[in-house]
């Protein structure tokens, strides 16, 4: 896993937002609901049926006076299931985390945290968001 820390200048931090929250339906961003700060959260994906490996990204959007961005990279082999325990970084307030699957393959993807699931199909890649609480 590589996990890197960026400041970044406010105008490419605004961009990163709105990327992340416009035309849900036509660009495969997919809003969740929320994750809890203080809790780690649990990604699980079923890759069995690729015969080439699925990256994941994950994105750690910070706000407020601390505009940051933290992410953290992850590939899932081919024809595996993997689950990827995560801790969300103190200050974040948007996690993006986008998926994409080899070339017409469909990945099932479930997102847990305490008693809260969020199960997505990827056909193609999406991405997941969620607010940070």
């Amino acid at each position: 896993m590589i996990v890197t820390k960026a400041r970044l200048p406010s105008s490419l931090l605004a961009g990163l937002l709105c990327l992340a929250t416009s035309g849900e339906a036509a660009s495969g961003n997919i809003f969740q609901g929320a994750l809890a700060a203080d809790l780690s959260y649990g990604i699980d994906i079923d890759n069995t049926a690729a015969a080439s490996p699925t990256g994941i990204t994950i994105y750690y959007l910070g706000g407020g006076g601390r505009r940051s961005v933290a992410f953290e990279i992850l590939t899932v082999p081919a024809a595996t299931r993997a689950t990827y325990v995560q801790a969300i970084p103190k200050g974040t307030r948007r996690t993006a985390i986008e998926v994409a699957p080899p070339r017409n393959v469909a990945v099932e993807l479930e997102i847990t945290q305490g008693t809260s699931s969020f199960r997505e199909t990827c056909d193609g890649g999406c991405t997941l968001i969620f607010d940070v609480q």
